[in-house]
C-alpha cells in the first residue's frame, strides 16, 4: 500500500530541529530515532547538511559538526552534547566529532591562559591529548606565557603568567629558595603537573634560571631578608 517503514528524513530532521519549548520532547525523540536507524534507513543523511538538531549542555541546538561528544575546558569555543540527550551516547552515528581539534585547543590555551584555579583542569586535559600535539605545538607552548604564577599567602608570586621555563613547582624549591623564585601551582606528579613538566616547568631551577631569578627578583629577596628570614643556606 506504499506505507513507509520509517519517517522521511526531511520530516524527521524538521522535527529534530524544533528549538521551541513545546517541541523539545518531540525533537529529542526524533534525534533518538535518527541515532538508532540512520545507518540502515537513512543513507542520504549527511552531517554537513543537517540542520541544528543536537542539544548542547548550555541548552542550544547546533548542527552535528558544530559540537563534540566529549567535554573540554573551553565550552564557549567547543560546545559539547547535553548528557541528557540521546546524542550523548549515539551522536557518533550522526557525525558528531568526539573531541575538539587539537590545534583549536592549543589556540584557546594561547589566547586565554588559565587562572591558577583553572590550571589543573586545563593542563590536565592537555595531558590527555599530549600524544596529538605536533612539534610545532610543543614549541609554541614552551615559549608562551601560559603558566599562572602562584599567588597565595605562603608562596610569594608576582601574579600574571609566565613561560614554563620561568617558573618551578613549589613543592621542593620553596623550602630552599623561598621568594627568590616564581612558582606554579600543583604537584609535578599530577596529570596537570606531568604536562607542565613536558613543556618546561622544573622541580628545581637550573643554574641559568637561578641567575635570572636573582637578577629579576632581588628587591623582594632583600626585603624578606631585612625582615629576618633566611632564604638560602650557606651550603647553597
Amino acid at each position: 500500500l506504499g506505507v513507509n517503514e520509517h519517517p522521511p528524513l526531511a520530516t524527521l530532521l524538521e522535527v529534530a530541529a524544533d528549538a521551541s519549548a513545546d517541541g523539545a520532547k518531540a525533537a529529542e525523540a526524533a534525534v533518538a530515532y535518527l541515532c538508532r536507524h540512520v545507518a540502515a534507513a537513512y543513507i542520504d543523511y549527511a552531517p554537513a547538511d543537517a540542520p541544528a538538531i543536537i542539544l548542547t549542555a548550555d541548552g542550544r541546538r547546533v548542527r552535528p559538526l558544530e559540537c563534540f561528544l566529549n567535554e573540554s575546558p573551553w565550552p564557549h569555543a567547543f560546545p559539547h552534547v547535553a548528557r541528557s540527550s540521546s546524542a550523548a551516547k549515539r551522536g557518533a552515528a550522526l557525525g558528531v566529532p568526539a573531541k575538539p581539534p587539537i590545534g583549536g585547543c592549543v589556540e584557546q590555551l594561547l589566547m586565554a591562559p588559565p587562572t591558577e584555579g583553572e590550571s589543573a583542569g586545563v593542563f590536565g586535559y592537555m595531558h590527555t591529548r599530549a600524544d596529538e600535539l605536533s612539534d610545532e605545538h610543543w614549541g609554541r607552548l614552551r615559549a608562551a606565557q601560559i603558566v599562572p604564577r602562584r599567588e597565595t599567602e605562603t608562596v610569594f608570586g608576582s601574579g600574571g603568567h609566565a613561560a614554563p621555563r620561568d617558573v618551578v613547582f613549589a613543592a621542593t624549591a620553596w623550602k630552599v629558595y623561598n621568594v627568590l623564585l616564581d612558582y606554579c601551582a600543583g604537584s609535578p606528579t599530577s596529570p596537570a603537573g606531568k604536562f607542565l613538566r613536558r613543556i618546561g616547568v622544573e622541580e628545581m631551577p637550573s643554574a641559568e634560571g637561578l641567575a635570572a631569578a636573582i637578577a629579576s627578583n632581588h628587591e623582594r629577596v632583600f626585603s624578606r631578608m631585612r625582615g629576618g628570614s633566611t632564604l638560602i643556606t650557606p651550603k647553597d
